[in-house]
């Protein structure tokens, strides 16, 4: 996560140009939440980022407690996921969009069920790689390009040695699909870690970023990339579990 909190890391780029999460998902998470009596008082998102998340929550929430974006029920608070700075049985649900990866898993996981209060939830979901919706082909470059960057994908929750034998329920593959431009996708990849590392070590040298979009344009037959969309789905998994103490 030391990428992001870089001084030189363009934070409005990343706003801007990452995919939102569906009403559907968060309908799930409050539906989980209300089916075993929880309350709709207070909230943390850990790893907020830019806050996209923290402004959908604090629709629903009374006190949403993030680094996010100014609003009356929201509370920045910069912590460690491994540290979290709020007292025993505090909260009624944490959530971490798009940054489980980036913990210490166990000691989140400890001080989740520490600041929960006794029913309260725990929401974990993120995104993974693209898909160019009915184009086997421009997905496959998208897919070399991810890989590349990154290694070999996995969901969250497919990881060997993680334990997930206390999560709750599993909902996987409720896809975002936005339609977007070739100018916007490459934006997009552009504003991963891993470019940004790549970048940094190679800064004269063409980024991969550039070289994919390039193959993506013919995959797809895009001719002004400016102006014409096209489809893109991001498979999306959600992971919910009520506090048991």
């Amino acid at each position: 996560m030391a990428t992001f909190s870089r001084a030189n890391f363009n934070s409005p780029l990343f706003r801007d140009f990452r995919p939102n999460y569906t009403p559907a998902l968060y309908d799930l998470i409050y539906r989980f939440h209300a089916g075993h009596g929880g309350k709709f008082l207070d909230v943390v998102d850990v790893g907020t980022g830019t806050g996209l998340v923290a402004e959908a929550l604090s629709e629903k929430f009374d006190k949403m407690l993030s680094n996010a974006v100014q609003k009356p029920n929201i509370d920045y608070q910069e912590a460690s996921a491994e540290r979290l700075p709020f007292a025993d049985s505090r909260v009624d649900v944490i959530t971490s969009g798009q940054a489980f990866h980036w913990f210490d898993h166990p000691k989140f996981f400890g001080e989740a069920k520490r600041i929960l209060k006794p029913r309260g939830t725990l929401a974990i979901f993120g995104y993974s790689v693209s898909i160019i919706k009915d184009n086997k082909e421009a997905t496959d470059i998208f897919y070399e390009y991810a890989t590349g960057l990154i290694g070999k994908v996995h969901w969250y929750f497919s990881h060997e040695g993680h334990d997930t034998t206390n999560l709750g329920s599993v909902s996987q593959n409720q896809f975002m699909e936005h339609q977007i431009t070739l100018d916007w996708f490459e934006t997009f990849a552009k504003t991963w870690s891993t470019y940004a590392n790549y970048r940094e070590k190679h800064p004269e040298a063409e980024g991969p970023a550039e070289r994919m979009i390039r193959r993506l344009s013919k995959a797809i037959g895009v001719k002004d990339r400016d102006t014409e969309t096209f489809a893109v789905q991001w498979p999306t998994v959600l992971v919910v579990a009520e506090n048991d103490k």
